[in-house]
């Protein structure tokens, strides 16, 4: 394998999941490095206090949601409406799709 087979290389796979809470099933885009770096830096001592919206936003901005051909399902607009979803749903959907 050479560098452009591995730039050109496409190894997220978007997975379909069960969420027992809602009792429906979604689709999930594996985490990318970027989604996974936002998302350890949430815990950077470092980085400026942020807004409870902001922080929000950058919690669930690694969360590959995705509709089945693998585009983003939510942007920041729905932030509001998510955080007010069963906790437990969305940690079961968070472990999921840090694998």
């Amino acid at each position: 394998m050479n560098k452009e087979d591995i730039l050109n290389l496409i190894d997220t796979k978007v997975e379909k999941f069960h969420v027992e809470a809602w009792n429906k099933d979604i689709f999930l885009r594996s985490q990318t490095a970027a989604d996974r770096s936002r998302l350890l830096d949430l815990h950077n001592p470092q980085k400026p206090k942020q807004t409870i919206t902001k922080i929000i936003w950058e919690c669930w901005r690694p969360f590959p949601f995705v509709m089945k051909d693998g585009n983003r399902l939510f942007n920041a607009d729905d932030i509001p409406a998510l955080s007010q979803k069963s906790g437990a749903a969305l940690e079961a959907i968070g472990i999921v799709s840090r694998k």
